[in-house]
Protein backbone atom coordinates (compact mmCIF):
# COMPACT_ATOMS: atom_id res chain seq x y z
CA UNK A 1 0.00 0.00 0.00
CA UNK A 2 1.43 3.44 -0.54
CA UNK A 3 2.41 5.62 2.12
CA UNK A 4 0.14 8.31 0.60
CA UNK A 5 -2.60 6.58 0.21
CA UNK A 6 -5.95 8.14 2.06
CA UNK A 7 -8.39 4.98 0.80
CA UNK A 8 -8.57 3.79 4.45
CA UNK A 9 -10.72 7.33 5.65
CA UNK A 10 -7.91 9.67 5.36
CA UNK A 11 -5.66 7.84 7.81
CA UNK A 12 -2.87 10.36 6.49
CA UNK A 13 -5.07 13.36 7.17
CA UNK A 14 -5.93 12.05 10.84
CA UNK A 15 -2.36 12.02 11.40
CA UNK A 16 -2.11 15.89 11.59
CA UNK A 17 -0.38 15.12 7.70
CA UNK A 18 -1.20 18.05 4.37
CA UNK A 19 1.19 16.44 1.52
CA UNK A 20 4.21 16.14 3.06
CA UNK A 21 4.09 18.61 5.93
CA UNK A 22 2.05 18.09 8.74
CA UNK A 23 -0.75 20.96 9.75
CA UNK A 24 -0.90 21.41 13.22
CA UNK A 25 1.18 23.13 15.86
CA UNK A 26 3.49 20.02 17.53
CA UNK A 27 2.03 19.87 21.40
CA UNK A 28 3.40 16.91 22.69
CA UNK A 29 6.03 16.43 25.12
CA UNK A 30 8.16 14.47 22.26
CA UNK A 31 8.33 17.43 20.32
CA UNK A 32 10.21 19.80 21.72
CA UNK A 33 11.98 22.12 24.12
CA UNK A 34 10.57 20.43 27.29
CA UNK A 35 11.76 16.92 26.82
CA UNK A 36 15.25 18.71 25.70
CA UNK A 37 14.94 19.60 30.07
CA UNK A 38 14.36 16.11 31.31
CA UNK A 39 15.89 13.65 28.62
CA UNK A 40 18.22 13.45 31.47
CA UNK A 41 15.64 10.86 33.22
CA UNK A 42 16.04 8.72 30.95
CA UNK A 43 19.71 8.70 30.33
CA UNK A 44 21.36 5.42 31.76
CA UNK A 45 24.79 7.31 32.22
CA UNK A 46 23.25 10.32 34.29
CA UNK A 47 23.06 10.32 38.22
CA UNK A 48 21.69 12.44 40.64
CA UNK A 49 20.99 12.55 44.45
CA UNK A 50 17.56 11.20 45.65
CA UNK A 51 15.95 13.64 47.79
CA UNK A 52 15.99 12.74 51.41
CA UNK A 53 13.44 11.91 54.45
CA UNK A 54 13.61 12.88 58.11
CA UNK A 55 13.92 10.30 60.56
CA UNK A 56 11.85 12.41 63.29
CA UNK A 57 8.71 10.44 64.08
CA UNK A 58 5.42 11.96 62.28
CA UNK A 59 7.78 14.51 60.53
CA UNK A 60 8.32 12.97 57.20
CA UNK A 61 10.11 16.59 55.83
CA UNK A 62 11.88 16.15 52.58
CA UNK A 63 15.74 17.29 52.39
CA UNK A 64 15.94 18.54 48.43
CA UNK A 65 19.29 16.75 46.71
CA UNK A 66 20.38 20.51 46.76
CA UNK A 67 20.52 20.71 49.90
CA UNK A 68 22.07 17.50 50.68
CA UNK A 69 24.80 18.44 47.99
CA UNK A 70 25.51 21.53 49.93
CA UNK A 71 25.34 19.94 53.26
CA UNK A 72 28.41 19.36 55.36
CA UNK A 73 29.95 15.66 55.40
CA UNK A 74 31.13 13.31 57.66
CA UNK A 75 32.97 10.27 57.12
CA UNK A 76 30.52 9.06 54.85
CA UNK A 77 27.37 10.75 55.42
CA UNK A 78 26.19 14.13 55.45
CA UNK A 79 24.66 16.26 58.34
CA UNK A 80 21.08 17.92 57.01
CA UNK A 81 18.54 19.61 59.16
CA UNK A 82 15.02 19.32 58.67
CA UNK A 83 13.16 21.89 56.68
CA UNK A 84 9.89 21.34 59.04
CA UNK A 85 10.91 20.18 62.30
CA UNK A 86 14.63 21.45 62.49
CA UNK A 87 16.12 18.30 63.26
CA UNK A 88 19.20 18.17 62.81
CA UNK A 89 20.75 13.73 61.60
CA UNK A 90 22.85 12.18 59.24
CA UNK A 91 21.83 11.12 56.14
CA UNK A 92 23.85 8.54 53.68
CA UNK A 93 23.42 9.75 50.38
CA UNK A 94 21.48 7.85 47.88
CA UNK A 95 21.49 7.82 44.10
CA UNK A 96 19.41 7.24 41.70
CA UNK A 97 20.38 6.87 37.73
CA UNK A 98 18.56 7.87 34.33
CA UNK A 99 16.29 4.58 32.94
CA UNK A 100 14.54 4.50 29.77
CA UNK A 101 11.80 2.77 31.34
CA UNK A 102 11.49 5.45 33.81
CA UNK A 103 7.75 7.16 33.74
CA UNK A 104 7.85 11.06 33.77
CA UNK A 105 4.62 12.78 35.42
CA UNK A 106 5.53 16.01 33.52
CA UNK A 107 2.52 18.56 33.78
CA UNK A 108 2.60 20.91 30.75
Amino acid sequence: MPENDDSLGGKRALCGFNGNERNFLRKEIWDGDRFLEVSWFWNPDAQWISPGRCPENFCNGVVSSDDIEAAPPVEEEKVLECPNCYNTFSYKVKYAKGDPRNIADIGH
